[in-house]
């Protein structure tokens, strides 16, 4: 109600620009990634999920080492050693898994 005083009252600078454009369809922009996420989600295995969760930061890594040329300390080094180890042998042990006992296929 505030709002439409404000507007009728000529005080309203809200809507006036391409910024709150943008502000208006934030909700929505946000939204539709999260929705599509949600859905392939559910259609693939949630170990395959949570390795895809670290193909995104460890991009933005090596970007920032070889192409930014950012700061790289060795005990950062080590994290990121001791962190793809850990997802390299819980990789392999799914794999082993999956060769002994095979998933059936569906039609």
């Amino acid at each position: 109600i505030y709002v439409i005083y404000l507007w009728q009252q000529h005080q309203m600078s809200f809507g006036l620009n391409m910024s709150s454009f943008w502000l208006l369809f934030s909700g929505a922009i946000t939204a539709i990634p999260l929705i599509l996420f949600s859905a392939g989600a559910k259609r693939i295995p949630l170990s395959l999920i949570g390795f895809i969760q670290y193909v995104g930061p460890t991009i933005m890594f090596v970007l920032g080492i070889f192409v930014f040329k950012e700061p790289f300390s060795i005990d950062q080094l080590i994290t990121f050693i001791f962190i793809w180890t850990g997802i390299v042998l819980y990789s392999l042990s799914q794999y082993i898994k999956l060769k002994k006992h095979p998933v059936a296929k569906t039609l």
